[in-house]
């Protein structure tokens, strides 16, 4: 099966742009913070790492 790839240009304002950036920085913190969690406990399978670290970030 071949795959294919669309690539679409996001139009935003400066104000959508720096919320998007905020998400991306913010996504990032969470998921580093999950490797840590998944190294702390070795754990990596994403089911039982989900249930660890689901509650953490309430």
């Amino acid at each position: 099966m071949q795959k294919r790839t669309a690539s679409i240009k996001l139009v935003t304002t400066a104000q959508e742009s720096a919320l998007l950036s905020a998400v991306q920085r913010e996504s990032a913190r969470v998921c580093n913070s999950i490797v840590l969690i998944a190294h702390k406990n070795n754990c990596w399978n994403h089911v039982k790492l989900h249930r660890l670290a689901y509650y953490l970030f309430l």
